[in-house]
């Protein structure tokens, strides 16, 4: 897994800057996060296309673009519940929480799916 860390947005972020972090990233996903590393949200490349259709300001603030109700796992979860969530959603990627909430980690249906090499 690429490192997740280098996709983290704070809420008040521009537009701007969260496309930059997403070509930089090659994961087509940015995490927004409190400072404290809570969710806030996801903004995906679609989201992004929404954004541009809509003519939204490349100035504008990613919270008001980004999903505010992202679907997440947690630490806990087994990988197949992970891949069940993410399949019944067609998602390619699930951030994943610890107990209260603070993002820890994310995976992706590639990295879950690819056979374990020895």
């Amino acid at each position: 897994m690429k490192k997740w860390t280098e996709i983290l947005l704070k809420s008040s972020d521009e537009l701007e800057d969260a496309i930059q972090v997403l070509n930089r990233s090659g994961m087509r996903i940015a995490l927004i996060v409190y400072s404290n590393k809570k969710l806030l949200g996801t903004l995906t490349d679609g989201d992004i296309r929404k954004a541009l259709i809509k003519h939204t300001s490349m100035k504008c603030p990613v919270e008001k673009v980004m999903n505010s109700s992202p679907i997440t796992s947690l630490f806990s979860d087994s990988p197949e519940l992970i891949i069940s969530k993410m399949n019944s959603k067609g998602l390619l990627h699930m951030p994943i929480l610890d107990e209260s909430g603070i993002l820890i980690g994310l995976e992706t249906l590639q990295n879950l799916i690819s056979e374990k090499k020895h």
